[in-house]
């Protein structure tokens, strides 16, 4: 073979190796964003939930909690808020998931709930949150999940967190 030869092996090669250097990342990629878990709060269930809800003085919503995440059998957490602006009435399972084991606390602000089913659900709605606005318009509060008491479980007993967590706030209209 002539030096030339050589040479346009050579790069040949390389470039088929940039190649399939390029599309393994591509692919890793594009695997872990599939793989993303989280917990959000929000009016509806969706990818994201909304950063902002609205409601007015003596107003009853409710808010729907749910996760983006595979093979879940169970969960826990708790959501803080700031007991001047709403009060937790109820926490009600969903077609997903029976009624939580729950512990309200409207004094500090808090509700901690869990539950588990016995087969695994991806992207299970677990819980349907009513509030009532005791605040005044202009005041706000975070519904917030604690990111330390937050876990999934799977069928194995395996436990994991989310890796995002969609908090929103409610604004008194």
């Amino acid at each position: 073979m002539s030096d030339r030869t050589n040479v346009l092996a050579v790069c040949a090669l390389l470039m088929a190796i940039a190649t399939v250097s390029v599309g393994a990342v591509m692919v890793t990629e594009s695997t872990a964003s599939a793989t993303t878990t989280a917990i959000s709060v929000g009016e509806e269930t969706a990818t994201s939930p909304d950063d902002a809800l609205t409601a007015e003085p003596g107003e009853t919503i409710t808010v729907t909690v749910w996760a983006n995440a595979s093979a879940v059998t169970g969960y826990q957490t708790r959501l803080g808020f700031d007991p001047d602006v709403v009060r937790v009435d109820e926490v009600a399972g969903s077609d997903d998931f029976a009624a939580p084991v729950s512990n309200v606390d409207n004094e500090s602000g808090s509700v901690v709930f869990n539950q588990a089913r016995p087969s695994e659900m991806d992207d299970p709605v677990l819980v349907e949150i009513t509030l009532t606005v005791v605040g005044e318009a202009g005041e706000s509060t975070a519904l917030s999940f604690d990111r330390s008491e937050t876990k999934f479980v799977t069928d194995g007993g395996q436990a994991f967190t989310p890796e995002t967590y969609g908090n929103v706030t409610l604004s008194v209209e």
